[in-house]
């Protein structure tokens, strides 16, 4: 993809090489690898053209939502849920996310066959593991194991998701409470990509991430949702979720009375710790704002439209 220019001469870089990376670094144009999923398997060779072989001939699940972290997903799923969807089940309680195909998972040549198995045969069934679009090779995996699956994606202003992943790291420990924004943002830029906050800054640009999306999965099977959109209240919100229960099978009408919920919110997280919101003053802010608008322009290109 070529680099261009918004009229705001922004520049969009969504596919930087290493080199060019660090070229660049230090400048204003702030650039990422090709996906969060490039940085932790540089030696997948399935990351431009993911391998396919003959896909599994069962039906389930019917969707799986599949990103980003901090964008809704929990309220998705709850309000799919909700709704009439069915989630796999493990000891008598219901479970959103499966993290079936993410890498750490062991290998098995039978794990796309097996994954079927965690799925209700009636009705609309599913589950939400949004770091499946950071890998490529689990998007692959998961096209192997249910060709046919309706895919969920949400996207949210990426300043905003930054700041809740940051307050959600700092309740479950993944981030020093004691340490401000301004650090925890400097070392996001500053890291090479195996660290947190490096990829929880990169997570935020979406565009690559949805761009091999696409090369995996047929767009027609794909929704993209905007998280401003979701928790808007009526009527913004209305035509987003009916379109949603549509896409994956269930009635728009059986949800009329149903409305949306903030779940695993990162105040629920600090409240957990006793820790409090962290303040991102004014040049922080604009600093990531910078940084996310060299994708807007690709996501507008690529989506329609973006809600930040």
């Amino acid at each position: 993809m070529a680099i261009f220019s918004s009229p705001e001469e922004t520049v969009c870089a969504p596919h930087f090489t290493n080199a060019e990376r660090s070229r660049v670094r230090g400048t204003r144009v702030p650039v990422v690898p090709a996906s969060i999923g490039y940085i932790w398997h540089k030696s997948s060779a399935s990351f431009n053209q993911p391998t396919i072989s003959t896909p599994a001939k069962s039906s389930r699940p019917t969707f799986v939502g599949v990103g980003f972290q901090k964008t809704g997903s929990s309220s998705v799923a709850r309000f799919l849920r909700k709704s009439g969807a069915q989630f796999p089940h493990r000891a008598r309680r219901s479970i959103k996310e499966l993290h079936w195909f993410e890498p750490l998972r062991e290998d098995s040549s039978r794990r796309e066959e097996r994954y079927a198995q965690n799925f209700s045969a009636r009705g609309v069934s599913g589950e939400f593991t949004p770091g499946y679009i950071e890998h490529p090779q689990a998007l692959a995996s998961l096209r192997k194991a249910a060709p046919k699956a309706k895919i969920i994606v949400f996207l949210r202003d990426p300043v905003a998701r930054l700041i809740s992943a940051v307050s959600h790291a700092r309740g479950i420990g993944k981030i020093d409470p004691d340490w401000g924004a301004e650090r925890i943002v400097d070392q996001a830029f500053q890291a090479e990509g195996d660290n947190w906050v490096a990829r929880g800054l990169r997570r935020g640009t979406y565009l690559a991430d949805i761009e091999n999306l696409y090369r995996v999965f047929p767009e027609r099977q794909v929704f993209v949702g905007f998280f401003d959109d979701w928790i808007a209240p009526a009527p913004r919100s209305e035509p987003l979720r009916s379109q949603l229960l549509e896409f994956v099978g269930l009635s728009p009408e059986d949800a009329t009375d149903l409305g949306v919920q903030k779940v695993n919110t990162a105040a629920h997280q600090l409240a957990k710790k006793s820790l409090t919101p962290l303040e991102f003053d004014t040049t922080t802010l604009n600093r990531l704002r910078d940084y996310y608008s060299s994708y807007s322009c690709g996501l507008v290109s690529l989506l329609g439209r973006v809600t930040w």
